[in-house]
C-alpha cells in the first residue's frame, strides 16, 4: 500500500525544510528586521543572486515578506494573527 503525503500538513517539522541559509537569514531578520538585499547579502557572504533565490523561496513559504518601497524598503518576519 502506498502512503501520500498531505500537501496541508502542518509546519512543525518546518525546520527539517529548511537550508542553513535560510535559517541565517531568519535568524538575521528576527534579530534587525527591515534589511535590504545588499545588507542581506554582505552579512552572510553570499551573491546578489543566490540571496534572491533563497529570499524568494522563504517569501513562498509565508515566513518573511517585503515590505515599504522598492528602493527603499526592506525584509521582515512575516508575522500571522492567530
Amino acid at each position: 500500500m502506498k502512503r501520500y503525503k498531505s500537501k496541508n500538513a502542518p509546519n512543525d517539522r518546518l525546520n527539517d525544510r529548511l537550508n542553513s541559509r535560510e535559517k541565517q537569514v531568519l535568524q538575521i531578520l528576527t534579530e534587525t528586521p527591515g534589511l535590504r538585499t545588499n545588507e542581506l547579502s554582505s552579512l552572510i557572504s553570499v551573491s546578489i543572486p543566490t540571496l534572491s533565490r533563497t529570499l524568494k523561496n522563504l517569501i513562498n513559504l509565508g515566513l518573511i515578506e517585503y515590505r515599504g518601497a522598492k528602493k527603499t524598503g526592506g525584509y521582515y518576519i512575516h508575522i500571522t494573527n492567530k
